[in-house]
This record gives C-alpha cells, sequence and structure tokens, in this order.
C-alpha cells in the first residue's frame, strides 16, 4: 500500500463507534514491547516531532505529509511497570499505566507495539474487547494458524484494525510507483534485507514485493541455511519476486525491472516510512478505513510461516504451491 490509498478487503470498513472529529486531540494507548525501538519511535513521532516548531518544519521541508488530525500518545501500558515509567519520562507521555484497561479506557486509539518477542498478539483481544480502532505492529502473529485463529477474533468483535510492515508506506517506493506504470509495471522483482529471521525480519522486504505485486502468491521455491535464505515466489498474475533473507545483507535494497528498464532501489528513510504508517493509521482512527486489507495480512504471514517451518532444518531446499 502506498499513500492515499486504503485497502478495501476482509474487515469492516468503516467503525461502529464514533470516530474521533478530526478537529480534536486523538488520544493513543502504546500496549506492550515499551522498551523496543517501534514503541520509542512512534513516542517520538507524536509526542516531539509533531509537537515541537522546528521539527514540524523540517518535516515539512522534507516532504513529509500532515497528518490528518492532531494526534498524542496519551497513555502507555507494559507488563513491566519500570519500562513504562522510562517511556513516559522520556517522551513526556500523561497516563504511564499499570493495567491495561486503564491505558484503553484513556485512549481514542491505539498501537500495539512489537516486543521483539513475537508475542505482542496476545494483547489484540483485550484491544478489540475495548472498541478502539488500533495498529498491531509486525508480525502479526508468528504462525499462519495464530493468524487465522486472531483474524476470526477481529472479525467477531468487528475490530477497526490493521498490521503490516512499515515498508508497505516507504518514501523510495511511493515515489517511484508512478514511473514504474508508465514502463508497463514491474514484472520482476528482487527485495534484500538483513537480519536472516524470515518471519521477524523477512516481513519487510517481502512487504515491499508484496507492494508491488498484490495478492495471488501461486508458488514458493526456496533453500538456505542457518541465517542465509533465498525464495523465488511466483505470482499468479505471472509477476516473480526474488526474497532474500541475509545476516550478510546491509540494509533494505530492490531491483525491479519494468518492460522498458530496471530500477535499484535502496530504502533508507525510515523516519519517512514509520511516520507514513503512522498517517495511515490516523486516517483509519478517523475514517474508519482499513488501509491493508486483512486477507493481505493473512498471506503474508501464510508464505512466510511455510518457509520459517522449512527453515527450522539446518539446510533446506522445499518448494510450496499456493495456488487451488
Amino acid at each position: 500500500m502506498t499513500d492515499g490509498q486504503d485497502g478495501g478487503g476482509k474487515g469492516p470498513q468503516v467503525a461502529e463507534q464514533q470516530p474521533p472529529a478530526a478537529e480534536r486531540q486523538i488520544r493513543i494507548a502504546l500496549v506492550g514491547g515499551l522498551d523496543v525501538y517501534h514503541a520509542k519511535f512512534f513516542s517520538k513521532i507524536f509526542n516531539k516531532l509533531l509537537i515541537e516548531e522546528n521539527e514540524r518544519q523540517r518535516l515539512k521541508d522534507s516532504g513529509f505529509p500532515d497528518m490528518p488530525a492532531p494526534a498524542v500518545v496519551y497513555s502507555a501500558w507494559d507488563e513491566d511497570y519500570n519500562k513504562t515509567l522510562a517511556l513516559a519520562a522520556e517522551y513526556n507521555i500523561p497516563y504511564p499505566c499499570r493495567h491495561l484497561d486503564e491505558a484503553l479506557a484513556k485512549a481514542d486509539a491505539a498501537i500495539i507495539c512489537d516486543d521483539a518477542k513475537m508475542t505482542h498478539q496476545h494483547w489484540a483481544v483485550p484491544v478489540m474487547k475495548s472498541g478502539l480502532p488500533y495498529f498491531h505492529d509486525k508480525p502479526f502473529t508468528p504462525t499462519y494458524r495464530e493468524a487465522e485463529e486472531l483474524m476470526a477474533q477481529a472479525e467477531a468483535h468487528k475490530a477497526v484494525m490493521f498490521s503490516s510492515s512499515a515498508l508497505a508506506f516507504s518514501r523510495e517506493l511511493g515515489e517511484l510507483e508512478p514511473q514504474l506504470a508508465r514502463e508497463g509495471g514491474v514484472t520482476l522483482a528482487i527485495a534484500a534485507g538483513p537480519v536472516g529471521r524470515l518471519l521477524f525480519y523477512g516481513i519487510h522486504p517481502f512487504t515491499t514485493l508484496y507492494t508491488l505485486f498484490g495478492p495471488g502468491v501461486r508458488s514458493v521455491t526456496a533453500s538456505g541455511a542457518g541465517n542465509q535464505h533465498a525464495a523465488k515466489i511466483e505470482w499468479q498474475n505471472g509477476k516473480t519476486g526474488l526474497l532474500v533473507v541475509d545476516a550478510r545483507a546491509k540494509g533494505f535494497s530492490l531491483m525491479l525491472h519494468t518492460p522498458q528498464a530496471c530500477h535499484q532501489v535502496k530504502i533508507i528513510d525510515s523516519e519517512y516510512f514509520y511516520y507514513n504508517t503512522m498517517r495511515h493509521f490516523l486516517n483509519m482512527v478517523l475514517t474508519g478505513r482499513i488501509p491493508v486489507p486483512w486477507e493481505q495480512t493473512l498471506e503474508i504471514i501464510k508464505v512466510l510461516d511455510a518457509l520459517e517451518t522449512a527453515a527450522r532444518q539446518q539446510e533446506y531446499t522445499v518448494e510450496f504451491n499456493f495456488s487451488g
């Protein structure tokens, strides 16, 4: 997904509760993972970059789009209260809470933050029950089975939420998209990312492929060992993506082939893609429109879970067929 595009997939498209008025400050609750980078950066966006005049001007001068409404991280909760206090002190969060329901009760919306342990999905059901719209940080769950179960609960609660890697909202791909379209679209792409953990971090480069090609993965052929993995992914529309998740990679890069040209892309502006993810989140809070359809989140987890399962072997070569 890129700027200005809302998904139209599974999941309620309009919130049943009255969304906050755009002119009123939206109060956000951060849930879990408060000592991890994502929670800190989300807090920085709302409680520093959008408040301090010099930072607002810097963002404007750098071409950052306006947020659809003013917002602030208003409350926060973590199982470890000391982590809650530390984040609140660093980013002037008014209500560091000892109890999750207390943090949610003070908010108009919530963010379930990546805890770097792939356990943050445990807080999704309490957030659903609160009725708040929310962003569920990547990865949605560590397995496809859990993802299906959690999506079923989200549907039962008529949740207004989305889950995605922030690289779905990168500046570099967004700015290049018009040219790619003029050239007939990308038919072959290579996406590489670091760390070597397939589902936990491979979700980032895979999301860039998915942003380009959309849903409809037909088959995957993969091989790897340790923290070095490569997969050839075929889409039903005939497009092909090569996914490399390898500890030797330095950052996120793509090689994009259209019928007319080849483009090398490095995704380096992390401030922009986190900011832009939060912009889509606030737009969802205001409108109830979900920017990344749930079925797309499920398909991404399905493919990565299959690869993760294969990678538990010391060395592997596998092929999966997802069609039909």
